[in-house]
């Protein structure tokens, strides 16, 4: 996989959320051909992308100085460039066909019991302690930054939330993490 399609600003996003409202309002093929631009304004930057073993991550180096204007509009295309590729991450993680909260919402706790079911224990425990608290508060952040969330969309994601606390609860009383078992 190419550098560009691993890059994310992750914790450090202005835009969290975006990815995975941009997953449930955009196909893959318009995200990959809204990846392509934006890498093709990157590059028409002399913006190039090594790893940086250092921090372990991936650092982003232009070939020639910016000048302040072209900082902000690299700064830009970078927050874009990430939020892309966390949609990609969804869509890859099978969250292609969902188009709005109440679908995510229902993929979602439908993924818990298919972990259950198959007695992937820890990886339900990392799914409903991890993976869906990061979903519920990247919905929120954009919801507080952009009021992009109807009342009907923040009831689901509540719910959400309550069946991830629960969930947790439940798998902890039965001691997974101690267990390890998958």
């Amino acid at each position: 996989m190419s550098l560009e399609k691993e890059f994310n600003l992750g914790e450090n996003n202005p835009d969290p959320g975006g990815g995975i409202l941009y997953c449930m309002r955009c196909d893959s093929e318009h995200i990959e051909e809204h990846h392509a631009q934006v890498i093709k304004a990157l590059k028409n930057m002399s913006i190039t992308f090594k790893d940086d073993e250092a921090s372990g991550g991936i650092a982003v180096i232009p070939e020639n100085e910016l000048t302040p204007d072209e900082e902000k509009r690299e700064l830009a295309l970078l927050e874009e460039l990430s939020v892309i590729n966390e949609a990609r991450e969804y869509k890859e993680v099978g969250l292609d066909d969902v188009t709005n909260v109440k679908e995510l919402c229902e993929r979602l706790t439908l993924s818990f019991y298919e972990n259950l079911d198959q007695e992937r224990l820890v990886d339900a425990y990392n799914f409903v302690s991890v993976f869906l608290p990061t979903v519920i508060r990247d919905l929120r952040i954009a919801d507080k930054q952009n009021g992009v969330l109807s009342k009907k969309d923040r009831d689901a994601v509540q719910k959400l939330a309550d069946f991830a606390t629960a969930k947790e609860k439940m798998l902890n009383k039965n001691r997974i993490l101690i267990l390890g078992k998958r």
